[in-house]
């Protein structure tokens, strides 16, 4: 394959290294191309006129790789999980990534996550334009007729997950939820649940860490599931396989001026609720989906800091305070095989949305905790 003096078409653009930076330019242009029916986006070339001019590769690209796919799930509805394949190819001796984009029947129309709202966009020749909601809403009847039984099922449990919200919506409280799409059933007995409770190495947790474990927890069987943790850091393991965080923000503060968020306290909580729910979701159907919540209440005015609270940059720089009310998002959707595989990952994926509503760049999370080679804390 030849890519020096390929002219960017319906099925295939090009794109130089910055758009990695940029958290919308590729959600953009691939939610474009599926769209208008499939292509490829190239992630590392220079174009001038439409025609590429010049290969200039991407910087580390395994990670970029598998922060693009990340950005893609998380920013595109539907989510493309079996509809986009990101890979580096070697060309000239530089590295660069390759986006397919291949549209599923019975799926889309696809659109970009905004702080405003949905945008669609379609893929028109060797360019993207923005789809009008008539177009939108012509590609769904096309597309779908009925709605698929997975989509009706992941739409109902959105909205219990949204009314679930709005009554445990409690100022200076964090409330993160995992609902398994369909719901399964766990069944755990006492011993079970004294260990997931007690012992942080059933989990793969910190003793002593910023998590809802203690070797003092009672955990108390309630009319859905269980019900215990750490003091006020309360855990809710329901039997339909729904997993519940509860705490209040004074235990997200250590050090700082009042009203600061501690970091790792932030990090660690949500990564323990998920290394607890990739023993629980062991045995269940690894394709089927979760759906993700984080929503901090009366946030207004709490502050938080850029980088790792061991880096210079943490001590120099200002740090934003939160302006609005409430912290709120669309629901992550997940994999179960996403969570057991690799649960830190996915702690990540919900906590980088936390972060950008902060202002903060995915670089300027806490470098503890890696999409890689996950959450290693300082004991």
């Amino acid at each position: 394959m030849n890519l020096l003096g390929r002219r960017e078409s319906q099925q295939f653009e090009a794109k130089r290294a910055e758009a990695l930076d940029d958290p919308e330019t590729l959600p953009r242009a691939v939610s474009a191309m599926l769209n208008a029916g499939g292509g490829e986006v190239w992630v590392g070339l220079d174009a001038h006129d439409g025609v590429v001019t010049a290969i200039l590769g991407v910087a580390d690209p395994e990670s970029a790789r598998r922060r693009v796919s990340d950005r893609l799930v998380d920013m595109i509805e539907p989510p493309p999980t079996d509809e986009v394949e990101v890979e580096v190819k070697s060309f000239g001796g530089k590295e660069l990534l390759r986006v397919i984009a291949k549209r599923t029947r019975g799926r889309g129309p696809y659109l970009v996550k905004r702080r405003n709202g949905l945008k669609g966009y379609v893929r028109t020749q060797d360019r993207n334009r923005s789809l009008t909601w008539d177009e939108i809403r012509q590609s769904v009847l096309h597309s779908h007729g009925q709605a698929s039984d997975e989509a009706e099922s992941v739409d109902a449990a959105v909205r219990k997950l949204i009314a679930r919200r709005e009554k445990v919506r409690t100022p200076g409280f964090l409330h993160l939820r995992l609902v398994p799409v369909p719901p399964f059933a766990l069944e755990l007995s006492r011993d079970d649940v004294n260990e997931l409770y007690r012992n942080a190495a059933a989990t793969g947790n910190r003793e002593s860490g910023w998590n809802f474990i203690t070797p003092y927890a009672t955990p108390k069987k309630t009319q859905h599931g269980w019900s215990g943790g750490d003091g006020d850091a309360v855990v809710n393991v329901m039997d339909d396989g729904a997993i519940e965080l509860r705490l209040p923000f004074e235990r997200l503060h250590w050090q700082g001026p009042p009203e600061e968020l501690w970091p790792w306290a932030l990090v660690e909580h949500a990564v323990a609720v998920f290394r607890l729910a990739r023993v629980l979701y062991t045995d269940a159907d690894h394709d089927n989906v979760v759906l993700t919540d984080l929503a901090l209440f009366g946030l207004r005015g709490w502050r938080l800091g850029p980088y790792s609270p061991r880096a210079v940059g943490y001590r120099l720089r200002d740090h934003t305070e939160f302006v609005e009310s409430d912290f709120e998002d669309d629901p992550l959707h997940l994999r179960i095989a996403e969570i057991v595989d690799s649960p830190d990952r996915c702690a990540w994926r919900l906590l980088r949305r936390l972060w950008a509503a902060f202002g903060y760049t995915d670089d300027q999370m806490p470098k503890e905790l890696d999409p890689d080679r996950g959450l290693i804390l300082p004991e």
